[in-house]
């Protein structure tokens, strides 16, 4: 019997929020941090238009916007530069993809990491970042409830946070409180702890 996309799905989010666990754990045990992640950077995959599609940069927080883009090493259009120039900086968990032209970069796209990828890399989730593929990485959330979950959001707006999900019907405390430590809390807004 072939296992599922599904099961596979959860296979991988269970053994990923076990190792995290275990390290944190044992991290705590020895003193030392799970991973090092300089103060003030950010973790970013870098999407289509750059030299290695799909990997993870770690960015200082304080670097300009056009210097990530630039990390393509493609020439960058007017129209692109200016749109960098107002932009907000990067978050961690973020995913940046340049629209590319010619060869030059015209334009670009910030969306998000899958949650599955951004729990392994100890970034902390919000249910307002979340799609129906990133709901079903979760423990107990098949099609059905993800699905009745980003239409809940499309319907009556933003969650604002993990509690908020319980609007949902089939979101209770119980979950709420098992994937806790996968989300952002009103008191820790960066890395899951």
């Amino acid at each position: 019997m072939k296992p599922t996309s599904e099961t596979v799905s959860l296979l991988l989010l269970l053994t990923v929020v076990m190792l995290t666990t275990y390290i944190s754990r044992e991290s705590r045990v020895a003193g030392d941090p799970a991973f090092i992640m300089h103060s003030g950077t950010v973790l970013v995959q870098l999407g289509s238009g750059f030299r290695n599609p799909e990997s993870i940069s770690q960015i200082n927080d304080g670097d300009d916007f056009l210097s990530v883009i630039k990390m393509a090493g493609l020439p960058v259009a007017d129209v692109c530069v200016a749109q960098a120039h107002t932009t907000r900086p990067l978050k961690s968990g973020e995913r940046l993809d340049l629209q590319v032209q010619d060869g030059v970069v015209q334009g670009f796209f910030i969306g998000w990491m899958p949650a599955a990828q951004r729990v392994a890399l100890g970034i902390a989730l919000h249910p307002d970042q979340m799609n129906r593929e990133d709901w079903q990485s979760l423990s107990g959330i098949g099609p059905r409830l993800a699905q009745r979950i980003a239409e809940d959001r499309q319907k009556n707006g933003d969650f604002g946070s993990l509690e908020g999900v319980q609007r949902v019907q089939g979101i209770g405390n119980k979950r709420v409180l098992a994937w806790s430590q996968l989300f952002i809390s009103p008191v820790t807004t960066e890395k899951i702890d």
